[in-house]
């Protein structure tokens, strides 16, 4: 009988220990210090090695790189994981990748980010990656090479992954040249404010900001409202006030005159 008991505590445990590995498996969402290396030898954007934080939430399908003068965020539509599960949606609709610095002069960019959000985890459902038998020593330890399955959630943003025994992300590479290497990871649960990309870059300094509308014969009353509608949406993006944006339009068609105001039922 004490044979018995003791066989029945040695499983209690290997279970219990086969549910710590699954639970570790699951980290979804995380922070960690990286070092991120330019793979092509030559090119005008090869910057050596570079230390960044990276942000990764995949409930939210964000990430986010901080360097020291710059950062940038990978944002993509929340809903777009249900895209992302069927291969007859597309799945990079409202995905942009947006850089920005720091300075108030510094530009702010944004680009599309055509590629299905990366799954920098292991222990995903579907399975995403399987290990291989090429392993790799990392500043967190000996890694597994992992082999991509057939899952639509595998990303063509990736070309080389490595997980951690516990299935916590150890190294990637990327069709964009890089290589992040993952020097300290933190679970976390980052919040979509972890992730806000500025709205446009605010200066200090006041812009005199002037638009000309054609008011002549030769426009119809829906070409002006299209005008209308046009200036609506670019003077949106200003601030207006003292010592900030100023806005005037000027109007031509037989004569010329300045509105100091203009509502779109004008």
């Amino acid at each position: 009988m004490h044979s018995r008991a003791l066989s029945q505590a040695v499983l209690l445990l290997l279970l219990l220990s086969l549910m710590v590995a699954g639970s570790q498996a699951q980290i979804t969402g995380f922070t960690a210090e990286v070092a991120i290396r330019s793979v092509r030898v030559g090119d005008e954007d090869d910057l050596g090695v570079q230390l960044a934080n990276l942000t990764y939430s995949w409930d939210f399908h964000q990430m986010r790189f901080d360097y020291t003068e710059y950062s940038e965020v990978h944002s993509f539509d929340p809903a777009a994981a249900e895209a992302q599960s069927s291969p007859d949606l597309n799945p990079f609709n409202s995905q942009l990748i947006y850089r920005f610095g720091s300075a108030c002069d510094d530009q702010c960019e944004f680009e599309p980010a055509n590629y299905v959000f990366p799954v920098l985890y292991g222990g995903s459902d579907p399975a995403v990656y399987t290990p291989t038998t090429t392993k790799k020593t990392f500043p967190r330890g000996i890694c597994t090479l992992q082999e991509p399955t057939s899952s639509p959630l595998v990303s063509s943003y990736l070309t080389e992954v490595y997980l951690s025994d516990g299935g916590t992300i150890c190294s990637f590479a990327t069709d964009t040249g890089i290589e992040v290497t993952i020097v300290s990871l933190k679970p976390a649960t980052p919040t979509l404010e972890d992730f806000d990309p500025p709205t446009r870059c605010v200066c200090q300094s006041s812009v005199d900001v002037i638009l000309v509308l054609d008011r002549s014969s030769s426009i119809s009353r829906l070409e002006f409202v299209d005008q209308k509608l046009f200036v609506e949406q670019f003077t949106a993006g200003f601030d207006v006030g003292a010592n900030k944006a100023s806005i005037s339009i000027i109007n031509f068609g037989a004569s010329s005159f300045t509105n100091t105001y203009m509502t779109l039922l004008e």
